[in-house]
Formats: structure tokens, sequence, C-alpha cells
């Protein structure tokens, strides 16, 4: 029995023996018949905003965004569109002081010359006023009251916040320096964030006078801007100096901001006025 036993063993260990004294298996490489090219990749960049309005002034605009002094940057600003608006006050002046004349005259039961009363006829066409509805002395005070002049402040400030300083795109492009809509097509700039359904564009302009007289006739006409006009009005009855952060508060509605808006520009007002002369 004992014999059988270490028999069995030693059978057993014989079999396994090979299995011991062998050496550890190499592991298999798979070599692959072909090496793939190394792909290269490029990063992903946003489209380039192609401008595809060709703009259809020939002013030569000073490049307002280049300058990095915020001082140098308003007296460019300032000296480049002061001219202009010096000249529309001048001119609306002018015409205001003509209107006093005529209202005078007629008053006094003078006839009117046939060219003052066609002069007459295409103010009342252009400012809206109504003057079949009204005696021809009311109707001529309403023309007064329109056509007018503007603080060069308010002007400006609005101006320099609706334009950045000049460095917009419907400044650059349009001469644009108010932010005025259009609503014709091609009548001036597309924006680029007009939601789909809209048909604003942004007016473009041949000439800096063009833009800054259309942004006077805007504020001097159009019935959002009617309590500045009242304001101003106050003012005249009483021989004082337009107060540019006071006739902000009629622009209220000028953007859909309203008393941000006009608490912004009459900030602007207050700090810049002290780099400009009335």
């Amino acid at each position: 029995m004992v014999f059988k036993a270490v028999f069995t063993v030693a059978f057993i260990w014989l079999l396994y023996l090979p299995f011991l004294n062998a050496p550890a298996p190499v592991p298999v490489v798979v070599v692959p018949t072909e090496v793939p090219p190394v792909v290269k990749i490029t990063p992903v960049k946003p489209p380039v905003k192609v401008e595809t309005y060709v703009p259809k002034h020939r002013v030569t605009l000073p490049d307002f965004a280049a300058i990095r002094s915020v001082t140098e940057k308003k007296a460019a600003f300032f000296d480049f569109l002061t001219p202009y608006v010096d000249a529309e006050n001048k001119r609306l002046l002018d015409l205001n002081r003509w209107l006093v004349a005529v209202k005078k005259q007629f008053t006094e039961q003078y006839l009117l010359a046939p060219e003052d009363e066609k002069t007459l006829q295409q103010l009342y066409y252009s400012y809206r006023i109504d003057y079949q509805a009204m005696s021809t002395e009311k109707a001529i005070s309403a023309l007064i009251k329109c056509i007018d002049a503007l603080p060069k402040t308010l002007v400006l400030m609005q101006a320099a916040n609706e334009s950045a300083w000049g460095s917009s795109r419907f400044a650059r492009l349009g001469l644009n320096f108010f932010g005025e809509w259009c609503y014709v097509k091609d009548c001036g700039v597309i924006p680029n964030s007009r939601k789909g359904g809209l048909t604003h564009e942004v007016k473009a302009f041949e000439t800096v006078e063009q833009g800054v007289r259309s942004y006077f006739k805007n504020i001097n006409s159009n019935v959002a801007y009617a309590l500045l006009r009242d304001i101003r009005a106050q003012f005249r009855a009483n021989n004082l100096p337009l107060q540019a952060d006071v006739l902000a508060t009629g622009l209220i509605q000028y953007s859909s901001r309203g008393d941000h808006y006009v608490n912004e520009i009459s900030q602007m007002i207050r700090y810049n006025e002290r780099f400009m002369a009335e």
C-alpha cells in the first residue's frame, strides 16, 4: 500500500517536471504591416465677419479707435464734430430770428411777402405743423418753438454715447453719430444684431453735415421729444441760457433704456463739459 502511494506521487511529479523548468513565455508583439499617417489637427477658428456694405460717403474720418489716450480721443472727437454742430446751431438760430420777425410783421397787420409765405408753407410741412387747424400766429409760434438751437454739450455727448466716441460701425460706414434708424430698404447699414422679421436699418449719410442736420431735425420735430422742446421754450421765455443736463430729461424716449439713458447722458454732460466751451 505504501509502495503504491509513493509510486503515484513520483508519477505525478514526473508529469509536471517539464513545466517547472520551462522558461517564462515571451509576449507576442503584433507589428502592423502599414503605419497610419500622423493626422495634424487644425484648431477651428470662428468665421470672420465680412463687411458687405459699401459706404456711400467719401469722408476720411479720424481713426478714433486707434487713439489710446482717453483725453486725446475726446479732444479729437470734439475737434472733429464741433464745427458741424456750431454751423447747424447758427443756421437754426438765424431761421428762428427770421420767424420772430415774420410773426411780428404779421401781428402788426402787415401782409407777408409771397416768398415768405412759401417758406412758411415749406417749414410747416417739414416740421409737421398742422397750420390749417390753427391761426397763422399760432402756427408761426409753433415753428419758433421747434426751430431752435440745442446745447452743444448735449449734442456732443449724445454723439459720443451713440457712436462710441466716433468708432462705431455706423459712424465709420454711414457717418451716423447719433444712432438714427430708417425703415426703407437700403436706406442705411443693417445692424448685425437685427432680429429676424425686423426691417429697420441705421441711417447712412453722404456727409457729416447731413448726419448732424438729420439729428437736429429729429429732435426738433419728432413728437417723442416734445418735452425737450417744452423745456427749451421755458428757458427762452425767461431769457435763460439753455442747460444741457436739464434738456436731457426730454430724451427719455430716445432709447429703450429710458431713465437709465437720460441719467447716463446727464452724467456724461457733467463730467465732460469742462473740456468744452459753449
